[in-house]
């Protein structure tokens, strides 16, 4: 064991000695740190009478005068009240972010207004054959279990981690890439591999470790980033809102969570994911044994992500690309209103996709060392 924990340790000097490792690495951690105050420093907001910050702090001032309030037609009409009559007041107006749904009239009837909207919502994709009406009624009865009303809170922090973490993910899949990408394939390129592959004793152990190394060191840089994003984020706009209804920074979600709860499950659904990005980047790096096609595959596949939806009404053809493509970056669709039906049961995303990456990680992990052990010494 103390052998294995040995050659385990070597491997990691290998990546990390790397300069490519040291920069992408080192590149991702400026994008955690500026990402949450870059919009601050200037030059980066536009002139005003006012400068960002303390835009930002006079709304987050308002909203926490207004936090542990029920979200009614009282709230709404002050909140529309104070709308125009400021300089700050374009924040005042948002502080409610679902006003621009309805009229002044409509303020009493604000939830079964939103809740008919999140019916119009998912029967769309039941309208393009995308979901069964068994999903249907299952998703909305998930917006019905939504206890209300709603009790507002500041929620500024958590609503900006969300998206922050998308930009993260893409910027963190890149530099998973150029990590992981070596691992097996600079052994051929160095003409190492064949005095592994030719070697009786230690050749799985080899492996073994080479395979352990780079699911450590992707989950531990993931979860790593994950923590200094979320801690920039809260520390600049506040821990506040952890406790409210997700639906105050995602109005038309079906799902009865709180805030807290969906920041953590994005945090394991995304380290899962990125898990199993760099496992199916080792299986390719054993296969193709070339560290520069593994990398250009990786930014074929992230700007597929980003660029690429497919909608057809076929649903297995829809759902393989939500799970290979357009999950990978971007968290919007770790609570996607489409679910997942499997042998006749509705699994929501955010259960079906972290359990379908694991899934995938133990397949290709394995494929990865067999497929280097069993190349051709050339």
């Amino acid at each position: 064991m103390r052998n294995f924990i040995e050659i385990v340790g070597f491997e990691y000097k290998k990546m990390l000695m790397q300069k490519s490792a040291y920069i992408v690495v080192s590149l991702v951690l400026l994008f955690a740190v500026l990402n949450p105050i870059i919009r601050f420093m200037p030059g980066f907001s536009p002139a005003d009478e006012i400068s960002a910050w303390e835009r930002m702090t006079i709304y987050r001032s308002y909203a926490r005068e207004l936090s542990g309030r029920t979200i009614d037609a009282a709230l709404f009409e002050e909140a529309f009240r104070h709308g125009y009559l400021t300089p700050e007041g374009v924040w005042r107006f948002h502080i409610l972010n679902w006003m621009p749904y309805i009229s002044a009239e409509d303020f009493e009837y604000f939830y079964d207004i939103r809740h008919k909207q999140v019916s119009e919502n998912i029967n769309a994709f039941y309208v393009r054959n995308l979901i069964s009406a068994q999903s249907v009624e299952h998703m909305l009865n998930a917006d019905r279990q939504t206890p209300t009303p709603w009790v507002f809170e500041y929620t500024e922090g958590y609503s900006r981690f969300f998206n922050g973490m998308n930009a993260l993910i893409t910027v963190l899949a890149f530099a998973v890439a150029v990590c992981v990408a070596p691992i097996f394939a600079r052994e051929h390129s160095t003409s190492v591999a064949q005095l592994i592959l030719t070697s009786k004793h230690g050749k799985r152990k080899l492996v073994s470790a080479k395979i352990l190394t780079a699911v450590s060191f992707t989950a531990i840089l993931s979860l790593i980033f994950f923590a200094i994003t979320y801690l920039m984020f809260m520390a600049v706009y506040g821990f506040d809102g952890a406790g409210a209804p997700f639906q105050l920074v995602s109005l038309f979600s079906p799902y009865p969570i709180t805030i807290g709860q969906a920041a953590l499950i994005i945090v394991f659904s995304s380290a899962v994911r990125i898990v199993f990005f760099g496992a199916f980047l080792l299986w390719l790096s054993s296969k193709l044994k070339s560290s520069f096609a593994v990398m250009i595959f990786a930014g074929v596949w992230i700007f597929l992500s980003m660029m690429f939806y497919l909608t057809v009404p076929i649903v297995w053809l829809f759902n393989l690309s939500r799970l290979f493509i357009n999950a990978l970056p971007n968290t919007r669709w770790v609570f996607y209103i489409v679910p997942y039906e499997i042998f006749g049961l509705t699994v929501f995303p955010f259960i079906f996709e972290p359990v379908f990456a694991v899934v995938m990680s133990i397949i290709f992990l394995p494929l990865a060392g067999r497929a280097f052990m069993r190349h051709q010494i050339q």
